[in-house]
């Protein structure tokens, strides 16, 4: 205690105040500095706790930050950033989030970072490497098909040349095409061949299948002819198997990734054939084109029909239906998964850490949502609608 001499009496110290002896044996009650209180009673002054702060002198208690927060600061620490707690805290902008959540749009409010970032705490926030998040919303976030593409950091981030207008860096600028490993290449001249090339071989096909169901006569047919038709058909199966695996969720060793990733034109991915070094197609627009090319193959067989029909038997319609009739079995057999393959595959969907999903051969497109102006509900309503090909054909 200490003598008060207005009182004429002895007292303790009051809150906000601890007993200070002097060297000349005097003893006084002494405010506490910012940063500090007590509760008095004689009690000394003491440092306010992580997560507490007081600005003013002779205070009797600690102020409270946020919910989730603690008091610190982050500084740089062997080249990552760091929070560093301490007590004693005289301001308010000393409170910051704890570690694992970030600030980043208010700071009296914590956001959970999960799966895809790097909050050490405060309003600092990284996106690691092989996710992405959209530069408005930085915590929601994706994970990347190709992990390469999305070096991290920054929100919205890609590697060179990747478009910022689609989700998780899907794909290139218009002019450039993807390499497989996270680069994008400016078009050479065969990447310009390839889409005519291809438009050559699906007429060659489209004859051949015509020519074998018009001239096949199963009781004349020479062993040899029947073993070269059964050779075709175990190829084209493999072929077929090897689109569906493409499909599948599966980091393929290289050589073999990149023979499963060209068979999926089988499947009418006409993404394969570098559409995007003619012109940038938008998801709506690429599906569209790969249903409406399975009803251009039919289409096409039957502009073949009718010239064979008129050039060669007079225009004989009714008496060689027959013709049509088992090429387009033909063909439909022969494509069926690839055909089916294709209308569903709005319904693929893989889960993203933001708890949202987008279509496998879609990325930028998210399943069940019309977040980021998701055209998917068009996809399947698209796909519902072309599955009545099968009973069709």
């Amino acid at each position: 205690q200490i003598y008060d001499s207005d009182l004429k009496a002895c007292r303790s110290c009051i809150a906000g105040t601890q007993r200070v002896e002097a060297s000349d044996g005097t003893v006084s009650c002494e405010k506490c500095e910012a940063g500090e209180y007590s509760l008095g009673q004689n009690d000394s002054c003491t440092s306010c706790p992580l997560g507490y702060f007081q600005a003013e002198t002779g205070a009797s208690h600690c102020n409270a930050c946020a919910d989730g927060m603690t008091t610190g600061q982050l500084q740089m620490v062997r080249g990552s950033m760091t929070l560093l707690e301490f007590t004693g805290s005289t301001s308010s902008t000393d409170c910051a989030c704890i570690e694992g959540s970030t600030s980043y749009q208010s700071n009296d409010t914590c956001e959970s970072c999960g799966e895809g970032m790097s909050c050490p705490g405060g309003s600092y926030y990284k996106v690691e490497a092989g996710y992405w998040s959209p530069a408005l919303h930085p915590l929601s976030i994706f994970e990347c098909a190709d992990e390469e593409a999305c070096p991290g950091g920054e929100p919205g981030s890609c590697t060179a040349m990747h478009s910022n207008d689609t989700l998780a860096c899907s794909s290139c600028e218009s002019g450039y095409r993807s390499t497989g490993n996270g680069r994008c290449e400016s078009c050479a001249g065969l990447d310009f061949l390839l889409m005519p090339a291809t438009a050559l071989l699906v007429l060659a096909f489209l004859a051949g299948i015509y020519f074998l169901a018009v001239t096949q006569r199963r009781a004349k047919q020479a062993r040899s002819s029947v073993l070269a038709a059964l050779a075709i058909g175990q190829v084209l199966t493999m072929l077929q198997q090897l689109s569906v695996m493409d499909a599948m969720l599966v980091a393929w060793p290289t050589p073999l990734s990149g023979l499963v990733s060209s068979m999926s034109v089988l499947s009418f991915d006409i993404e394969v054939l570098q559409t995007n070094c003619f012109m940038g197609l938008a998801a709506t627009v690429s599906y569209s084109t790969r249903v409406f090319s399975v009803l251009a193959l039919f289409c096409i067989l039957i502009v073949i029909h009718v010239l064979v029909v008129l050039v060669r038997y007079q225009g004989r319609f009714w008496e060689k239906r027959s013709f049509m009739y088992g090429s387009s079995g033909t063909l439909f057999i022969t494509l069926l998964v690839p055909i089916l393959t294709a209308l569903v595959a709005p319904l693929r969907c893989e889960e993203h850490p933001n708890g949202l999903s987008t279509v496998q051969g879609y990325p930028s497109v998210v399943c069940w949502s019309d977040a980021f102006d998701s055209p998917h509900s068009g996809m399947v309503v698209m796909s519902l609608c072309s599955c009545v090909l099968p009973a069709a054909v």
